[in-house]
């Protein structure tokens, strides 16, 4: 410090200016120094799609849209694909479910755009496969390749179903009547879901989109289905529904979300 100059404190780091030094992290209304603007917590950030880099999410009979998340508590935080209903517009008063979709380990990104693999399984196959069913496409299905760290492995020969088709009215169930949501995690960040991350993207959605606070579901298989154990410890009375697939959870906890119907 110079002699006879005061530094002043940092106001992020001032409970009395700023109430998040307190960590008051599921509102998530700041973000760390140095982080580019996409993941900084403001509340005038506005959410714009972009390319993912990759023509795999095109869609023309939905919106199906790739974006950064605007609000953090940390030094990064999770793209995301989001699908709205064709009639989402069509009714300015109504509310719409939401479903957040998480997705495994082999679905992660490991270098640049690399988002495609997030779509090969699940919630966004389904999206994916109800374009084609407007398309009058038959089978309903959708080719997209394996992440390239994956291609050499056994994965390749044992086949992991991403190519079977989608029932047409399973597909038109999802893309009709919910919000559905898809971030892509990246590795580079460290492995597995960060829940107070995802509880801050959960709280951006809510802003953004006209969504039923009373059914927000949460699925996710693999890491995805830990990711979603997790995340309902987190923040138990959030979701409607739950439905891990093929994930673990903290049994000494599970009497903290038993009010949740799961699957």
């Amino acid at each position: 410090m110079t002699k006879g100059v005061t530094t002043p404190q940092v106001a992020r780091e001032d409970p009395a200016i700023n109430p998040n030094a307190l960590y008051d992290f599921h509102k998530a209304q700041r973000g760390p120094e140095n982080v580019p603007a996409v993941v900084v917590a403001t509340d005038q950030a506005q959410s714009i799609a972009k390319d993912p880099g990759h023509p795999y999410a095109k869609t023309r009979h939905i919106s199906f849209e790739y974006f950064d998340q605007r609000k953090s508590n940390a030094s990064f935080g999770y793209e995301h694909f989001v699908s709205i209903p064709p009639t989402y517009d069509a009714d300015l008063a109504k509310s719409w479910p939401l479903i957040l979709f998480l997705h495994g380990a082999g679905e992660s990104q490991h270098g640049a755009n690399e988002s495609y693999v997030s779509l090969r399984h699940g919630i966004p196959k389904v999206i994916l496969c109800y374009d084609r069913l407007k398309d009058g496409n038959d089978p309903l299905s959708v080719e997209i390749p394996l992440a390239p760290r994956l291609r050499k492995t056994k994965q390749v020969k044992q086949g992991d179903k991403a190519t079977e088709p989608v029932p047409a009215e399973v597909c038109t169930f999802v893309a009709e009547k919910f919000i559905t949501v898809t971030p892509s995690l990246n590795m580079e960040w460290g492995y597995g879901w960060n829940s107070s991350i995802l509880s801050a993207l959960l709280d951006e959605l809510v802003q953004r989109y006209r969504i039923d606070l009373d059914r927000i579901h949460l699925t996710g298989f693999s890491m995805g289905g830990y990711g979603t154990w997790d995340l309902a410890l987190h923040t138990p009375n959030r979701f409607a529904s739950l439905v891990p697939i093929c994930g673990g959870g903290d049994p000494t906890r599970a009497s903290q979300i038993k009010h949740i119907a799961q699957w």
